[in-house]
């Protein structure tokens, strides 16, 4: 198996939406959004044939953002996600591994004008 970005952010779409149906979770970095929303940033580092022929090492952040006042929205929405995507290490028998590997990047993101506070959950996926 290789890396492929699109069935993994479309398996982390499904995984993640359904948890709080007031943020919208986007596949990838929308033009726009309304916070809270989340999504699929693209990857940070990819290492072919790292662990194994065959088996790429990625480092995957899922940005999240919320209100500039929000930052125990972020912490919340930051650990539901970590809890229900290391239940499911696999992403649907998407990945054969995937796990919560840290959190970073806090910052002030502007969107089309507007100032959000956001922050990334780092995967680290074997594919």
């Amino acid at each position: 198996m290789t890396w492929q970005r699109a069935p993994v952010a479309a398996a982390l779409v499904e995984l993640l939406a359904p948890l709080d149906t007031l943020v919208s979770v986007f596949p990838a970095p929308p033009p726009t959004f309304n916070a809270p929303a989340a999504y699929v940033s693209y990857p940070q580092v990819v290492s072919y044939d790292g662990f194994a022929f065959g088996v790429d090492t990625v480092a995957l952040p899922i940005t999240v953002a919320a209100g500039l006042a929000e930052s125990d929205r972020i912490d919340g929405l930051l650990e539901q996600y970590k809890k229900a995507i290391n239940a499911d290490a696999t992403l649907g028998g998407v990945v054969p591994s995937v796990r919560v590997n840290l959190q970073q990047g806090w910052r002030v993101l502007t969107v089309a004008g507007a100032d959000y506070l956001a922050a990334d959950l780092i995967l680290e996926i074997r594919a």
